[in-house]
């Protein structure tokens, strides 16, 4: 029986179904942990913050762990893809570890930076890739799955405005944390539109651009960025510069 494989968003999904061995078992999250209030996570939904998706989106992944739970009952075997670069799968992973975690189940992942240290997430992946990848997976002992799980619990507790990882951790951080890397970077860009400075930002990163935009609106709203010439059709298009 193949695997059942977890998968953070549409794009890996897509992806994935153009894989003989892998499209007939698929469950995908669409979840951002890395900006959302985890304290809700345990009823199964989050709540997508108002400042940055401009209104209140209430997201319930309850039909998701059922699948799961209901593949679980006769076949063990789980495959999680996420990487050490992209928050929002690895996030998924420690997720579904902690779930897991005294379920009569295999849990195995695969990192795709190990696959090629340039792809910083499963999603940048064609499907013969992730064939490829698939045969690189790890089966988590039980240590690793508790520590995992344990690494989850903490960044709940600490529920911080947004998650990131930094050098293979996760850092629970303020919206101001970037702040000065944001800046710097836009010095060194010069005048520019947000789309640029915000695709910059995400190569480093990997952060969702909903979210970058938000922390450059923040610096933009400070007077720590100016408007230097605004794109009335489409604020992604507007170009700044440092005050």
């Amino acid at each position: 029986m193949n695997k059942l494989n977890i998968i953070s968003g549409l794009s890996t999904y897509h992806t994935m179904k153009e894989c003989d061995y892998l499209k007939d078992n698929i469950l995908m999250f669409d979840i951002p942990f890395s900006l959302i209030d985890l304290s809700t996570t345990k009823e199964m939904e989050v709540i997508l913050p108002k400042d940055i998706y401009h209104k209140e989106i209430k997201y319930s992944f309850k039909e998701s762990i059922d699948k799961l739970n209901s593949y679980i009952q006769n076949n063990k075997d789980i495959r999680i893809w996420t990487s050490h670069y992209e928050i929002n799968s690895y996030l998924l992973m420690l997720y579904i570890c902690n779930y897991l975690q005294n379920k009569d189940c295999n849990i195995y992942v695969v990192f795709s930076d190990e696959y090629n240290k340039d792809c910083y997430s499963p999603a940048c992946m064609n499907a013969p890739e992730l064939n490829k990848l698939k045969d690189l997976e790890h089966k988590l002992n039980k240590n690793e799955i508790n520590s995992y799980s344990s690494k989850w619990l903490d960044i709940v507790n600490e529920n911080s405005d947004i998650r990131l990882l930094e050098d293979n951790n996760v850092k629970s951080v303020s919206y101001d944390y970037l702040n000065d890397y944001i800046l710097i970077k836009l010095k060194k860009l010069g005048s520019t539109k947000i789309s640029k400075l915000t695709i910059e930002i995400m190569k480093d990163y990997h952060l969702i651009d909903l979210l970058v935009f938000y922390l450059i609106r923040r610096l933009i709203n400070e007077n720590k960025i100016i408007i230097v010439t605004k794109n009335e059709d489409n604020s992604f298009e507007d170009i700044i510069s440092i005050k």
